[in-house]
């Protein structure tokens, strides 16, 4: 796809979920550390109520608590789990996006080059371009923009 044909309302919808993703991710996570909490004072308040009449009313909460806590872990598991692969996604994509931005600016400046040169020749912009494209290909050699 020429640079030219590129449609930004699809970064915009990436920021925008990412940060959506964020927003429930932290979301989650608070509700998690609640509900441990309420569990944890549950389980603290049970040997206060514990009697022997009530004895397998106990065992039964307590089964119950046991439940909740591994359904919670459970849960977190699968969500840092998604949000490791979410992280990798998004770090993939702003490469994407920087290699995107480089690449523009070194057809504009190839364009801009090939039009000055035309009229004047200029024996210091063939090393900055040089080394632009030398930038780029390392950035795209190694999948890490900057990184030589």
């Amino acid at each position: 796809m020429p640079i030219k044909n590129v449609n930004h309302s699809l970064w915009h919808s990436l920021r925008n979920k990412t940060s959506a993703r964020d927003t429930y991710v932290a979301t989650a996570e608070n509700m998690a550390r609640e509900a441990l909490n309420k569990i944890e004072k549950c389980e603290i308040a049970l040997p206060k109520a514990a009697k022997p009449e009530n004895h397998d009313q106990i065992i039964a909460v307590r089964n119950k608590i046991k439940t909740f806590v591994d359904h919670i872990n459970r849960g977190k598991d699968e969500l840092y789990r998604n949000k490791d692969l979410a992280n990798m996604s998004e770090k993939y994509w702003k490469n994407v996006r920087e290699i995107y931005t480089i690449t523009k600016f070194l057809w504009r400046y190839l364009f801009a080059t090939q039009a000055r040169a035309e009229g004047e020749r200029s024996s210091h912009q063939a090393p900055a371009l040089w080394a632009a494209c030398q930038a780029l290909w390392c950035s795209v050699r190694t999948g890490e923009p900057g990184t030589h």
